[in-house]
C-alpha cells in the first residue's frame, strides 16, 4: 500500500471541479491507495522521483 497525497494547491484545484469530478478523482485516488500497479499509472523521474501520476480521462 503506498501514501498518496495531494499538494496544497491540487488540494485547491479539486475543490473548484465539478461535484462528479471530484467523485471521480476520489476514486482514482483510492484505487492508487489499494492497488499501486492499476493501468495508467506513470512513475515520475528526476526531481520527482517517487511520484507518479495518472490520467482519468477527459
Amino acid at each position: 500500500m503506498i501514501e498518496v497525497r495531494l499538494s496544497s494547491e491540487a488540494e485547491a484545484d479539486k475543490e473548484r471541479l465539478p461535484t462528479q469530478m471530484k467523485y471521480r478523482l476520489d476514486d482514482v485516488l483510492k484505487r492508487l491507495e489499494s492497488w499501486p500497479q492499476v493501468s495508467g499509472v506513470k512513475w515520475l523521474k528526476h526531481e520527482w522521483a517517487d511520484h507518479a501520476r495518472i490520467r482519468m480521462g477527459d
